[in-house]
């Protein structure tokens, strides 16, 4: 399991890279982005819808009310830590903490045993 956002990015690009092609729309800048994101937000499939630049202002119950808003999302979704499979609690105040995550539906996500550990 990867154990850092860059880690977490680089496998994602490795396993996309099989569909950039010469006619691709492919972004040259992406590496530049990726670069000052230190939050990263992945859905289902593993495509990187999101990436943040955490200055000590987004709180979870924030980015969670973004994400609805931005995207059509499962009727009950989590974000849950790609680095420990952490779920991060909907109602939290806290910061969210730097990392990359995924967007999960309650049926596909791991134990609430793993609620909360992503936010220590």
């Amino acid at each position: 399991m990867p154990n850092s956002r860059d880690e977490e990015y680089d496998i994602w690009r490795a396993a996309a890279s099989h569909l950039d092609d010469d006619d691709s729309d492919d972004d040259a800048d992406i590496g530049s982005y990726h670069d000052r994101r230190n939050i990263l937000i992945f859905d289902k499939n593993d495509s990187l819808i999101a990436g943040l630049e955490q200055r000590g202002t987004f709180t979870v119950a924030n980015i969670y009310r973004w994400l609805s808003i931005l995207y059509p999302l499962p009727n009950i979704w989590f974000l849950q830590s790609k680095t420990n499979a952490g779920i991060i609690p909907r109602e939290s105040h806290a910061i969210l903490p730097l990392g990359s995550y995924q967007i999960v539906d309650a049926g596909t996500c791991y134990s609430s045993d793993h609620a909360a550990s992503a936010l220590s």
